[in-house]
C-alpha cells in the first residue's frame, strides 16, 4: 500500500504531533480543573472563617448587652 518511506514517516510524525498536542491539552485541562477546585476550597474556607469571626463578635456583644460588666 505505502511504498514510499517518506509518506510513512510523515504520517508517523503527524500522529506523534497529534498525540503531543492532545497530551498537552489534557495536561492544561487538568491544571485548570485543579486551579478551579483550589479556588473553590479557598473561598469556602475564607467564608467559614469570616462567618466564625462574625458569630464570635456578635455573640460577645449580645452577651455584654444581656449581662452588664461587673455583674
Amino acid at each position: 500500500m505505502l511504498k514510499d518511506g517518506g509518506t510513512l514517516g510523515s504520517m508517523v510524525g503527524g500522529l506523534v504531533l497529534i498525540g503531543l498536542v492532545a497530551g498537552l491539552a489534557a495536561y492544561l485541562c487538568s491544571l485548570d480543573y485543579r486551579r478551579t477546585v483550589a479556588v473553590s476550597e479557598t473561598r469556602r474556607e475564607e467564608c467559614l472563617a469570616i462567618a466564625a469571626d462574625l458569630h464570635d463578635f456578635v455573640a460577645h456583644h449580645v452577651t455584654t448587652i444581656l449581662v452588664p460588666p461587673g455583674s
